[in-house]
Order: C-alpha cells, then structure tokens, then sequence
C-alpha cells in the first residue's frame, strides 16, 4: 500500500486478530454450548474414539521422511 516498510506494521495487525479472536473463541463457544443446550454425555464417548483412534493410526518412522520432504519442497515453493 505504498509503504516500503510496511510489513511490521501488517504483522503486528495480523498477531493483534489472531490473539483477540483466540481470547474471544472461548466465552462465544461457551454461550453457543449453552444456547444449544448440548448434552455433557458425549465427552465419554469422545474419549472412546480417541482411544480407537490410537490403535488403529500407529506412528512409525517410516513416515517422517516423506513429510520431511514434502514440508522442504512447501517451502522452497512458498
């Protein structure tokens, strides 16, 4: 927008949003879960899935190479 240094200006803006809408995201999710009335009873059921899901989704080291290369190759064309 005309400025040569305009960047610190811009990111400091950005990280201002990021923090007030992370500071804002818990009483608006709050008063949504009330508004709603949604039932407490699914966080057992939660936990259940999250459990499936360790068994099924295993981590091994074959793994990390490729999203090693594919995070470089990211970069290097962002």
């Amino acid at each position: 927008m005309g400025l040569e240094s305009g960047t610190t200006p811009y990111t400091s803006v950005a990280t201002i949003g990021l923090v007030g809408g992370s500071l804002m995201e818990g009483p608006v999710g709050r008063k949504l879960i009330q508004r709603r009335a949604l039932p407490p009873e699914n966080a057992d059921d939660a936990e259940d899935i999250l459990i499936e899901d360790e068994v099924h989704h295993k981590r091994s080291v074959h793994g990390y190479a490729p999203a090693a290369y594919q995070i470089v190759i990211a970069m290097g064309s962002g």
